[in-house]
């Protein structure tokens, strides 16, 4: 589902057609001919003739609308920023509008299905408040990057999860719903994930739209600080193995690009901001950012750039060096601490034996740069998980053996409950090629990865499945990101000289 392409919905047992977009990596030059790289920048005007009884959103407000002569309405919109093309977006559908925004100097709305509108009450609640707030933290109010309009939008087939289109944002409206809550019926936790969504969304206005990453091989740019303030900005709100970059020249081809869109850009890039955060400290990193979005709005940036801005507000720690080997190099950090009578020890190292500077919460220094060190008194280390790194403890697999071996009523009835998921896994896996699937298409990997994320048996019957099933799968998600996702979800988890050779 990339390209301009066109999906479906049922109500009142009638069928609706709409079309809508999602460019991001390689798929704007599906629609129209264009240079389709992200350091392309260029402003659009777009113009889309349509039957009278649809709506057509697109990156920007409506500026002028008419019916020509064969019966079509001709739909013209403002000229947007300066951007790069696979942030263009647009959407013809019969979809309707909530959400009001009195008193602000842009337009927000929520689109969805007329018989969802009901369930548009957390976005429409929190997304000003979130825009506010993100305008408040970077310096520039939402309406001086460039755009007056902050519309939403659940597409009810859609891949991608969501996607920051300037202006126009589009969502994933499904079981695994990331837009809209059913009221009384959705739990806190599902609002939660609704809120964090859109505010990772939002924060790419400025980070991935505002100032877009030079090149794919530092996704992380865009998605690093998007997951940071995806938590970070509702907490405001709400009362309750690779680097990060690699070099440009192993980032060539379409799979190359999706290939950077991972947990490694997503999570351990926000962990990674949220580490400089603790280092530099709440003032100086919005200094720094500030900085950073002013010197590079509407142009690309890599690290080097962003490293750069930040060292300006270090008082006196050298960031750039700091934090190299935390963004360029492989592996899981490890820390071991050690003591022995008064000397404590902190070996940092990776899978590669490179050595990294660590940022310190124990409060006895700023960081620590070197091996061995003394300290006055106990400490205890890496406080508030502020730092990416792993420090060991004791194995969890153990404490399940011992509970389970003493008669722990909750380790028994998690081991035996854990075995029945396994013996349904298949039943499971088999829903996602059936016919008449309940299970949409865009949802299918969710299911996959549920299956053999959590275990090494997970593996083997996810693997069993698509030895026995490719050919069906193949028929059922040919042109599809989804396939080739599940294939290397799986080859990411093979362990075994067996599962080697039936991965390859």
């Amino acid at each position: 589902m990339d390209g301009f392409y066109k999906s479906t919905y049922e109500e009142d047992g009638k069928k609706y057609v709409l079309v809508s977009t999602q460019f991001e990596e390689v798929a704007t030059r599906r629609a129209f001919p264009c240079f389709d790289e992200p350091s392309f920048k260029a402003t659009f005007d777009v113009s889309i003739s349509h039957s009278t009884d649809y709506t057509v959103l697109a990156n920007t407000i409506i500026k002028d609308e008419g019916v020509g002569d064969d019966g079509l309405t001709l739909t013209q919109f403002e000229t947007t920023p300066k951007m790069s093309t696979y942030l263009v977006a647009f959407v013809v559908s019969k979809f309707e509008a909530r959400g009001e925004s009195p008193g602000k100097d842009y337009i927000f709305k929520v689109y969805s299905r007329p018989e969802a509108t009901k369930f548009m009450t957390v976005p429409t609640t929190y997304g000003t408040t979130l825009i506010d707030l993100l305008s408040s933290w970077t310096g520039i109010n939402y309406v001086d990057l460039g755009n007056r309009q902050a519309y939403q939008v659940a597409i009810p087939d859609f891949a991608a999860g969501a996607m920051e289109n300037w202006g126009l944002i589009t969502f994933r409206h499904s079981a695994e719903v990331d837009l809209l809550d059913e009221a009384e019926k959705t739990s806190h936790s599902a609002k939660q994930r609704i809120i964090t969504v859109v505010a990772h969304e939002l924060s790419h206005q400025w980070f991935g739209d505002y100032v877009t990453l030079d090149w794919w091989s530092d996704t992380w740019l865009n998605e690093g600080f998007a997951t940071y303030f995806e938590f970070h900005i509702p907490s405001e709100t709400l009362p309750s193995s690779v680097p990060l970059s690699v070099e440009q020249s192993k980032i060539n081809t379409p799979r190359e690009d999706s290939s950077k869109f991972d947990d490694i850009s997503y999570d351990k890039g926000g962990s990674i901001v949220r580490m400089m955060r603790y280092i530099l400290g709440e003032q100086s990193i919005k200094d720094g950012l500030r900085e950073y979005l002013h010197s590079n709005h509407h142009s690309n940036t890599n690290p080097s750039q962003l490293l750069s801005s930040l060292n300006q507000v270090a008082g006196g720690l050298d960031f750039v060096k700091f934090m190299e080997n935390w963004i360029y190099q492989a592996g899981i950090n490890c820390a071991s601490v050690g003591r022995c009578d008064i000397i404590a020890y902190v070996n940092p190292s990776s899978a590669d034996d490179v050595s990294f500077k660590l940022p310190n919460s124990t409060c006895n220094s700023d960081y620590i740069s070197k091996q061995n060190f003394t300290l006055d008194n106990s400490a205890f280390s890496n406080i508030s998980d502020t730092g990416v790194l792993h420090v060991d403890i004791l194995k969890g697999v153990l404490i399940w053996d011992w509970a389970c071996k003493l008669g722990q009523e909750d380790c028994i009835n998690y081991a035996i409950t854990t075995f029945e998921e396994y013996k349904n896994t298949n039943s499971y896996l088999s829903e996602t090629i059936a016919t008449n699937s309940s299970i949409r298409k865009q949802d299918a990997s969710y299911v996959f990865r549920a299956v053999y994320s959590n275990n090494d048996v997970g593996v083997d019957v996810a693997l069993t499945f698509l030895e026995n099933n490719l050919q069906k799968i193949t028929e059922t998600y040919k042109g599809m990101s989804a396939l080739s996702n599940l294939i290397n979800g799986i080859a990411d988890r093979v362990k075994t000289e067996d599962q080697i050779n039936r991965v390859s």
